[in-house]
C-alpha cells in the first residue's frame, strides 16, 4: 500500500478504516502509523506541517455493541415475561369460570369436576418447582371451590332450612417468616330466625403450620372456637320485648349470647405422605399455586383440593 507524504488534510473516518486494514503498515517518515496491538488503534491528527499519532480505544465500538445487545436481550425478556403473565391470567380466568355455579363444590357434576381439575392443572404448571414465599401467602383468602369432604358436608347441610353457611376463609399469619406461622379456617354461619342471616356466628379452627418442603406445609390443629355471635332482631325482641320492662335477667341473657365464645381443644391429624418416615406429623397441605390474588392447594389423602381468591382482611369482633 502506497500513501503520499504530501497529504495534509486531517484524517477522516474512511482513512481510519484504511489504516485499520493495513495492520502491518508502518511509514514513519510520513508520520502515519497504525499500532497492530488489538487494544488500540492510532489515528492521525494534524500538527503543523505533519501528522502526529493519536491513540484511540478500539474497544469502544465493541462495548457499544455489547450495550445494544444487552438492551435487545432485556427487551426480549420483558416481552417474554409479559406474554407469560398474560398466559397465566388467561389460565386463572379459565379456572375461575369453571368453578362458577358449583356452589363452592357442593353441587358439581362429574363433567364439571373433570373440567375444573384440568383447568387447575393448567394453572399449577406455572408455579411448578418454585419455592413457597410466605410473605405472599400472608393474608386472608376466600374459598371459591373445594372437594374436601368435611367442607362439602357443611356446604350441603346449608341446603336445609335450619342452617345457613356464609363465607369460608383461610387466614394466614406468616409475614416476615420463612419457617411457618398460624392459619385460621373460618366459617361464617347462621340459624335462620335466631341469628343474623349468613353471618350470625363464626366457627374458627386454628392451626400452627410449618414449611415441610418447597411447596408443602404441615398443619397441626390446636383449637376450634365458636364466637362472634350476632343475634337476629327477632330473637332480641323475644328476649327483651319493647312493651315489657327489661329485667336484669333479660339483659344478662342478651349479653351472654352476644359474648358467647366456646373453645374446644383439638388433636393434630396424624396423616403423613408415603415413604416419609421422618416427615413432620400433621395434616399435609400442598400449595400448588400462589400469586398475588389466587391460591390453589391440595390436601394429602382424601383432603381434597381448594381454590381461594385473595380478599380483604376479615373484620373481627372485639
Amino acid at each position: 500500500m502506497i500513501m503520499s507524504t504530501s497529504l495534509r488534510a486531517p484524517c477522516t473516518e474512511p482513512l481510519q478504516r484504511a489504516f485499520h486494514q493495513a495492520a502491518n503498515f508502518d511509514k514513519r517518515a510520513s508520520g502515519f502509523r497504525l499500532d497492530a496491538a488489538p487494544a488500540r488503534v492510532v489515528r492521525c491528527s494534524r500538527d503543523g506541517g505533519g501528522f502526529a499519532p493519536e491513540r484511540v480505544q478500539s474497544g469502544s465500538r465493541s462495548r457499544k455493541s455489547e450495550a445494544w445487545r444487552a438492551v435487545a436481550q432485556g427487551r426480549e425478556q420483558a416481552h417474554l415475561d409479559e406474554e407469560r403473565e398474560q398466559e397465566v391470567e388467561r389460565a386463572k380466568m379459565d379456572l375461575l369460570r369453571s368453578v362458577m355455579d358449583t356452589k363452592r363444590g357442593a353441587q358439581v357434576s362429574p363433567d364439571q369436576r373433570a373440567a375444573i381439575e384440568e383447568a387447575m392443572v393448567g394453572v399449577e404448571r406455572f408455579n411448578a418447582g418454585s419455592p413457597l414465599v410466605l410473605d405472599e401467602l400472608h393474608g386472608t383468602w376466600l374459598l371459591q371451590y373445594t372437594t374436601a369432604p368435611d367442607v362439602i358436608s357443611l356446604l350441603q347441610a346449608a341446603e336445609l332450612p335450619l342452617l345457613q353457611v356464609g363465607q369460608v376463609y383461610q387466614s394466614f399469619d406468616c409475614k416476615g417468616r420463612t419457617d411457618g406461622g398460624i392459619v385460621e379456617n373460618i366459617v361464617r354461619w347462621s340459624v335462620p330466625g335466631l341469628l343474623q342471616a349468613n353471618e350470625g356466628a363464626t366457627l374458627i379452627v386454628t392451626a400452627k403450620f410449618s414449611v415441610a418442603s418447597p411447596r408443602s406445609i404441615v398443619l397441626q390443629f390446636e383449637e376450634a372456637r365458636v364466637g362472634e355471635v350476632e343475634i337476629s332482631a327477632e330473637l332480641e325482641t323475644f328476649i327483651t320485648p319493647a312493651i315489657l320492662p327489661r329485667t336484669f335477667i333479660n339483659l344478662q341473657i342478651l349479653q351472654f349470647l352476644r359474648s358467647l365464645d366456646l373453645r374446644f381443644p383439638l388433636r393434630g391429624s396424624q396423616t403423613q405422605p408415603q415413604n416419609a418416615s421422618r416427615a413432620p406429623i400433621g395434616a399435609w397441605y400442598n400449595l400448588t399455586f400462589l400469586d398475588r390474588n389466587l391460591l390453589l392447594g391440595r390436601a394429602l389423602g382424601t383432603g381434597g383440593i381448594f381454590v381461594f381468591s385473595r380478599t380483604q382482611a376479615r373484620r373481627k369482633s372485639t
